[in-house]
């Protein structure tokens, strides 16, 4: 009965085709800037994703950096959603942080040994599972990359967003807020050699480089594990090292957790954006104390990987038979349009607990 409720939110929430922006053509890593698509795969498209039917009962391993925010529990979603509609059998492994890179290796191998059909990875680090990767190609095992960026040349296709476009979405927001005021700006992206984190900062900082305008001073970033109590830590820091910060920007746990700890500082004055968004910021963007944060829509993003993994085991052609790498398009969510994006469209079901296997 769960799953049967389950998969009619998902068929109301994604009833219609989504929109999404694609890449076709040949992957070559080399070409490959982090942030970008590689410069082999064609411009960009507007599409609509199309998704498959049920085929044959495959199983496969999802491996996933943590399960200690709901951002990744989105996923989770949006991977059971796919498998229970298409029979797709998957074991969920969480490695338990961004530093617990040897976990998330040991998982990889762990699915390689129980020879799964296929692999989705959210990856840890944008270069260090390259090798991996390419085992589990020798192997006969694809794997699916969603939501963090990787270099790997044998990636089998990409469900994400560009990290660096949502850094630039949110500074382009940013810089017309400002006007001709000047602001002075303080960065917690996350992670550093995370691949997501590094982006977001670069596409903030383009946006604001392209406004030609000396009103905005960025600092230099505060990189951070995306556990709260580092996030705390790395807030403090940076409103005493910074001094006068006008806005806080950051990953979302930051976002979060910000309020309350600049509340404890007597620093209300300073404004917070989140890089992305979760539950708790689209709650805090309510109650405007977030005034920001750009969306990748990851419930869907999973529920692509899923269906990537599944087209590729049925014999398509990533790149050409479905675009090699594709993502939802990024809406800017703020406190003047929060209204018009309903709370399951972005994150799926409510109060979802993590379900590792099905």
């Amino acid at each position: 009965m769960k799953y049967y409720f389950l998969l009619l939110i998902s068929a109301l929430l994604f009833a219609q085709e989504p929109n999404v922006k694609s890449y076709y053509g040949s992957y070559d890593a080399s070409q490959k800037v982090a942030g970008h698509p590689s410069k082999t795969l064609s411009s960009a498209v507007l599409e609509d994703w199309k998704f498959s039917k049920k085929s044959k009962n495959y199983t496969i391993a999802v491996l996933v950096p943590h399960l200690k925010d709901p951002y990744f529990l989105s996923v989770n979603f949006g991977v059971l959603q796919q498998s229970n509609k298409n029979g797709i059998s998957f074991k969920l492994y969480e490695a338990g942080g961004y530093n617990n890179l040897g976990n998330q290796r040991r998982q990889f191998y762990k699915a390689l040994k129980d020879k799964v059909d296929g692999i989705i990875l959210a990856s840890i680090s944008y270069e260090k599972l390259d090798r991996d990767v390419r085992k589990a190609k020798t192997m006969g095992i694809p794997v699916v990359e969603v939501i963090n960026d990787i270099q790997a040349q044998d990636i089998a296709a990409k469900s994400l967003v560009s990290f660096y476009e949502m850094g630039y979405s949110l500074g382009k927001h940013i810089v017309s807020l400002t006007k001709n005021e000047k602001k002075t700006v303080a960065f917690l992206p996350g992670p550093d050699g995370s691949g997501w984190a590094p982006d977001t900062y670069n596409g903030f900082a383009a946006a604001l480089n392209e406004s030609k305008s000396d009103n905005i001073t960025l600092h230099k970033p505060l990189y951070g594990d995306t556990g709260e109590n580092t996030q705390a830590t790395l807030i403090k820091r940076a409103v005493l090292m910074y001094k006068n910060i006008d806005y806080l920007v950051g990953n979302a746990v930051m976002a979060q957790i910000a309020p309350e700890v600049l509340d404890s500082m007597k620093r209300t004055d300073i404004k917070v954006f989140s890089t992305y968004i979760i539950p708790q910021v689209y709650e805090l963007i309510l109650q405007k104390k977030v005034l920001a944060a750009p969306s990748d829509k990851t419930a869907l993003q999973a529920m692509i990987a899923v269906d990537m993994l599944q087209k590729i085991l049925d014999g398509e052609v990533a790149g050409k038979d479905f675009p090699f790498r594709t993502g939802p398009i990024i809406p800017v969510v703020t406190t003047e349009n929060i209204e018009t994006f309903k709370y399951q469209e972005l994150f799926g079901k409510e109060k979802f607990e993590a379900i590792l296997s099905n």
